[in-house]
């Protein structure tokens, strides 16, 4: 015991005065739940797997070989860093671009252990490792300086995105999706290009504007409008008035709007130069086009509010008539108008019905009358001489 104490203590002195910092360095790795010998691979993982996935898949290298590009299994006969059964290999290895290549050839195993995971349909389930936290599929991949995670490598898992503080949001959540390109790891709309400018429709009512996956929406029916891309242009708001709806494709034309004006639709879409149709002529809309035409509908009548009130001819005086001249046998003090046979008619302007039917200024309503009215005009002067 004691002399395996002095052979630990002579190997930390010797470390101590040369190799310490490469010692360091595999201590570094083996915190990470690897070995020098599984590093070494680290570069062609990264070639062939997704960043996420590189501390998964070195520790599956781990796992089935050691970091061994020669391992046999000779009872299944796997073989290589990811130990493929070899009635499986030809096919792989041509499947990930090495047809023909052996399954101890390092890059040519890595190959095909990325195209067995992604493209086959296969996934993670191709091998059962479970000997240490990083082998969980779903690991987040972090940076580690003397022994501690201090953070993470932004990067997309699906629509999931890890951000360099090691937090996990899902873009899908936000209607996006997950892209790792030039511009960094993000979030973008599923409408928008992860790149460049476009305009977009995200609904029948929002139109959109992209800018680099960022995606701003206005509400074309505020506008009476919707959003179109029919005929193949960029979306727009398209009036109500120009089209029947959102999938068809506009033209030049003209339009009778609500309030009766004649307006132009463009090619676009929009509605422009309303105007109003000339006196006695209406806006009639007709095999897709409009125009201002004559026969107007007359005005309705207003309702009726009684007879109306006579008016002077235009070449009546405008004086008051003269007072008629005295009736033959009629006492000088009295007079009273000379009646003149003519149709009824409403009775003149400033005249006054008297009860019975003895209209004074207009004309009497019948001979009866008219009699009843005389006789009692001649009895009035001769009471006043009795009296």
């Amino acid at each position: 015991m004691q002399r395996s104490r002095r052979l630990a203590g002579l190997l930390l002195l010797v470390v101590a005065a040369g190799c310490g910092p490469e010692l360091e360095e595999t201590i570094e790795v083996e915190r990470q739940g690897l070995t020098a010998q599984v590093e070494q691979w680290r570069k062609l993982v990264e070639k062939y797997f997704k960043y996420q996935h590189v501390t998964w898949a070195l520790n599956i290298i781990k796992c089935e070989s050691g970091g061994n590009p020669n391992a046999y299994n000779s009872s299944s006969g796997a073989s290589g860093l990811f130990q493929h059964l070899k009635q499986y290999w030809p096919q792989r290895a041509s499947a990930a671009g090495f047809p023909g290549a052996s399954p101890f050839d390092a890059e040519a195993n890595i190959a095909a252990s990325a195209y067995l995971l992604y493209a086959s349909g296969g996934g993670p389930q191709h091998w059962s490792c479970k000997f240490s936290p990083y082998e969980d599929f779903n690991y987040v991949p972090q940076f580690y300086k003397n022994g501690q995670p201090v953070g993470c490598k932004p990067s997309c898992n699906g629509s999931k995105i890890t951000a360099a503080d090691c937090g996990v949001g899902d873009c899908a959540a936000y209607g996006g999706t997950c892209v790792d390109d030039s511009l960094g790891v993000r979030c973008i709309s599923v409408f928008c290009p992860a790149l460049g400018k476009k305009k977009v429709c995200a609904s029948d009512k929002l139109i959109g504007d992209c800018d680099d996956g960022k995606l701003t929406t206005g509400d074309c029916s505020v506008y009476g409008a919707f959003c179109s891309t029919a005929g193949g242009t960029a979306a727009r708001c398209v009036s109500v008035f120009c089209a029947s709806g959102p999938s068809e494709v506009t033209k030049a034309h003209s339009v009778c709007l609500p309030d009766g004006k004649l307006a132009q639709c463009t090619a676009q879409g929009s509605v422009t130069n309303p105007i109003a149709c000339p006196s006695g002529q209406s806006c009639v809309a007709s095999g897709g086009s409009a125009s201002c035409v004559g026969g107007s509908p007359s005005p309705t009548p207003a309702p009726d509010s009684g007879p109306p009130s006579a008016s002077p001819d235009a070449g009546s005086p405008t004086s008051p008539p003269p007072d008629p001249e005295p009736t033959p046998g009629a006492d000088a003090g009295s007079s009273w108008p000379t009646p003149t046979p003519e149709s009824p008619t409403a009775p003149a302007s400033g005249s006054s019905e008297l009860q019975g039917g003895c209209a004074v200024g207009g004309a009497p309503t019948s001979p009866s009358t008219l009699l009843a009215c005389l006789i009692l005009l001649a009895l009035l002067p001769r009471r006043r001489r009795s009296a």
